[in-house]
């Protein structure tokens, strides 16, 4: 057996168990769903973390119905193996195999039942810091939702049950032509048929809107980058294009976005894309919702812009201007804010969530009755962030 394993395939595993294990009942279909994904990921679970898990799954279903005592026994195995192999401090890509896993074991016997909602928010309590995420608050808000009344709706049921079928199955395979570019919506089209319009001009922007994708949990992984421009108060134009990240994709990042290795083949690394934006960016006004991420991921590039290359433009964070206009408002990720107000749904499209971007700044200068984003940013106490720093 390989003793190569990676963090994402034994995080998914610990969520795996700990969501069959969730509503405190262990069921024949849970037990022989797990005893099957152990056996499809055999070459890349170690034997010390494969074999006891498996032996004591393999004996459960070779008894049939468990005894109460027996019951009670694997399910303090489950439970103590899921904290056994839970990080202190998991990264976004950790997380993401995490809650993948809990996900598939809630479907493990086909549906998700009310015990299983109401246990499925208290784990999520655990995993707040990661809410600004698009899957983490998508499931916080339906959860949220499904427990609001006192009571959980057929309606709720099939939606979390929903959510669990997306995030749950393996990935897609994501087929996408070189060089693609959206065109603005529908952005829940499969990636091969998507188009995006070319990067816009920026001469004349009064300020520009980044948004960035990721191939990985690694900032300087960029595969995908959009951009928007506002002009005399307006939006103007959005577009986006794919980058060659140098280094792998990870399914969880591949599941969001839908870009993989085969899109971004031959399109060029991401200095052949900024370069020549740069000089234009570096005297402007640069905005992107959670903007801390963009400027890590522009950091962790530097090294490839090379000498002489204009110094990066500040960056001007729209999620903390929304927290500072919305202070009361239950979550501020762009997807649930543009549910909220009825902005262009942003869906992982760099294209299109540099298109939100720009339409969330210009509502919230109109709500505080300022012209440009850097008047509503003196006037909150929002602070750009430097690049530099």
């Amino acid at each position: 057996m390989a003793a190569h394993q990676d963090m994402e395939t034994v995080e998914a595993l610990a969520g795996l168990v700990e969501g069959v294990a969730i509503d405190e009942h262990l069921s024949p279909a849970e037990l022989d769903a797990l005893a099957r994904w152990l056996d499809d990921h055999a070459e890349t679970l170690s034997a010390a973390l494969l074999q006891p898990l498996r032996q004591r799954v393999g004996e459960a279903l070779a008894r049939g119905l468990l005894p109460p005592d027996e019951h009670a026994a694997l399910l303090a195995y489950c439970h103590e193996f899921g904290a056994k192999h839970t990080p202190t401090h998991p990264s976004t890509r950790e997380a993401f195999a995490r809650l993948q896993g809990v996900a598939l074991g809630l479907l493990a016997d086909g549906r998700v039942d009310d015990a299983e909602i109401v246990a499925l928010r208290r784990w999520l309590d655990d995993y707040e810091d990661f809410r600004q995420h698009f899957v983490f608050d998508a499931f916080f808000r339906a959860l949220d939702d499904a427990l609001a009344l006192g009571r959980i709706s057929d309606e709720a049921r099939v939606r979390v049950r929903g959510l669990c079928q997306t995030f749950g199955a393996p990935p897609p395979p994501a087929s996408v032509p070189p060089g693609f570019t959206p065109a603005p919506g529908p952005y829940d089209r499969p990636a091969h048929e998507r188009r995006w319009p070319r990067l816009p001009e920026l001469a004349g922007a009064e300020f520009v809107t980044l948004d960035l994708e990721t191939a990985n949990a690694d900032p300087a992984s960029v595969c995908a980058m959009g951009l928007a421009t506002v002009c005399e108060g307006r939006l103007v134009d959005a577009g986006g294009e794919l980058v060659e990240p140098q280094s792998r994709f990870d399914p969880v990042h591949t599941r969001l976005h839908g870009i993989d290795r085969r899109a971004v083949r031959g399109v060029g690394p991401f200095a052949e894309h900024w370069l020549p934006l740069a000089e234009e960016l570096a005297g402007r006004w640069v905005l992107a919702h959670n903007a801390t991420f963009a400027a890590r991921c522009l950091r962790a590039l530097a090294s490839t812009f090379g000498p002489g290359a204009p110094a990066p433009p500040r960056l001007l964070c729209t999620l903390r201007l929304a927290r500072a206009v919305w202070p009361r408002e239950p979550g501020h990720a762009l997807e649930r804010l543009a549910e909220e107000f009825g902005l262009s749904a942003p869906r992982h499209d760099p294209h299109a969530g540099a298109r939100c971007c720009a339409e969330l700044a210009l509502l919230m200068c109109s709500l505080r009755g300022v012209a440009h984003p850097s008047q509503l940013a003196r006037e909150l106490g929002v602070e750009p962030i430097s690049i530099d720093r």
